[in-house]
């Protein structure tokens, strides 16, 4: 398989899953699995964000603003992420 083919075969997977969790949030009953389930958003956030980060790894500061903002705001995506992970398995006790 073809290093292109491949990384874009992962971002389909990613959006497969994605669509997966955005239909299963929707079930009644799921409360007891949101603390789990925003830790796993976590992570996937982090390692997005390591992704994007590595895409623009080779550029020059300020070359492809866009890919920066991206990586910028998937961080704070993932420590907003956490952070419901954590009220929510407080609320949750």
């Amino acid at each position: 398989m073809q290093p292109d083919n491949g990384l874009y075969d992962a971002a389909c997977d990613l959006v497969a899953a994605a669509q997966r969790v955005d239909r299963a949030v929707r079930r009644e009953g799921v409360e007891p699995a949101m603390p789990a389930t925003l830790g796993c958003l976590h992570s996937t956030l982090v390692a997005l964000t390591s992704a994007c980060a590595a895409l623009s790894s080779g550029d020059p500061p300020g070359r492809n603003e866009a890919l920066e903002d991206l990586v910028f705001v998937l961080r704070r995506a993932a420590a907003a992420c956490d952070a419901a992970r954590a009220r929510t398995a407080e609320l949750a006790q």
